[in-house]
């Protein structure tokens, strides 16, 4: 029988390669749609976010973000230095 994971552990193993699948997809129209329906500037926590996409646009367009993938946190981390954004300690 194959090696098997736990599930936070089988994006891990993905690694880059998940990171990339999920660049490729078009998020302007769900920010768009997000932004709508959201307050201007409020706290938004993003739960599974991912590669932190949503997080990264909607944090350029002024919202407090919070980002939260435990199964992609170190791609997560990455991606929000690179687009300058700083990790805040919780209170």
């Amino acid at each position: 029988m194959g090696e098997t994971h736990p599930p936070a552990r089988v994006f891990d193993k993905m690694g880059v390669c998940w990171a990339e699948i999920a660049d490729r997809r078009p998020m302007i129209r769900q920010v768009n749609f997000l932004k709508s329906a959201l307050k201007t500037k409020s706290l938004i926590l993003d739960l599974c976010c991912g590669t932190t996409h949503h997080s990264i646009l909607l944090g350029k367009e002024g919202y407090h973000m919070i980002g939260l993938d435990m199964s992609l946190l170190r791609i997560a981390e990455e991606k929000a230095a690179e687009a300058h954004m700083t990790e805040q300690p919780a209170s």
